[in-house]
């Protein structure tokens, strides 16, 4: 974002009311695109933790024969 500004303000001529314009726009079409994915509900489907996880062992004495305290 940063480098399409200063390019467009430096060298195209535009002002900084322009290069906030097009920030806006670009933030806005980002907002468009992010819920349109949201509501196709793909997200509903991913598993992030596996049922048939593996038990966590219990945890060893760090000196074997010395009860942790």
């Amino acid at each position: 974002m940063v480098l399409p500004v200063y390019i467009s303000v430096e060298y195209l001529g535009v002002g900084l009311y322009t290069a906030w314009i097009f920030v806006t726009l670009y933030v806005c079409l980002l907002a468009i695109i992010f819920r349109w994915r949201y509501h196709q509900g793909k997200w509903k489907k991913t598993r992030v933790i596996e049922v048939h996880s593996p038990p966590i062992p219990p945890p060893q004495a760090a000196v074997p024969g010395v009860e942790n305290l």
